[in-house]
């Protein structure tokens, strides 16, 4: 059966669990491996609208690092693209076109983006588009 007739089904049977049938992953980090494995060499790397359910969400488990975003290129963006104050050190150390450039620059408009998020999450809870 399709996944998404079992997902109408459960939904139409009272269901209020909309991730039932999605693949789980304790952490992102267990999701990040499942992505490269099913993107390695040998298939087409294609990935259409992948949904994976992610245990544990804490700071901790929610961090992935890379070789590209190693875990001072994470803070630093994190800085940066939240409106928070950094040095020049840590601009000079991270900032590198290869990690987005301007495409990569998330500032503009953040705290209205937060807002957003916010007032989404305690309308509807569980809408998966708040986040």
């Amino acid at each position: 059966m399709f996944r998404a007739t079992r997902l109408l089904r459960a939904a139409a049977s009272g269901g209020k669990n909309l991730n039932i049938g999605f693949p789980r992953f304790q952490n992102a980090g267990d999701l990040y491996k499942h992505i490269r494995e099913i993107t390695s060499p040998g298939g087409d790397y294609t990935v259409r609208n992948f949904v994976g359910v992610i245990e544990d969400i804490s700071v901790a488990s929610s961090t992935v690092e890379t070789e590209l975003f190693p875990r001072g290129a994470l803070e630093f963006y994190t800085k940066k693209n939240m409106g928070h104050s950094y040095s020049k050190e840590e601009f000079d150390a991270w900032m590198m076109p290869e990690r987005g450039g301007d495409q990569g620059d998330y500032r503009d408009g953040m705290p209205e983006k937060i807002a957003n998020v916010i007032a989404c999450l305690k309308s509807e809870p569980r809408w998966w588009q708040s986040i």
